[in-house]
């Protein structure tokens, strides 16, 4: 494990000038939540295969499929 955080794909950005970036810390994948102005709002810290869940429900929403 490491404890240097890394930031993965670019910030997805809202209308508002907020955006969420996923990231890892400490052998957990992190959504975090920054104003217009980069500070950290909040978040969520997800263990690895919590996070593999995460992202196999969104890509299921995403094109209407069960897996």
């Amino acid at each position: 494990m490491t404890d240097d955080l890394r930031t993965y794909g670019s910030p997805l950005r809202y209308a508002d000038g907020t955006s969420l970036t996923i990231e890892t810390l400490d052998g957990l994948v992190r959504l975090t939540t920054h104003d217009a102005d980069g500070q950290i709002e909040g978040g969520i810290m997800l263990a690895p295969d919590e996070a593999q869940r995460v992202a196999q429900a969104m890509l299921e929403a995403a094109f209407g499929v069960q897996g």
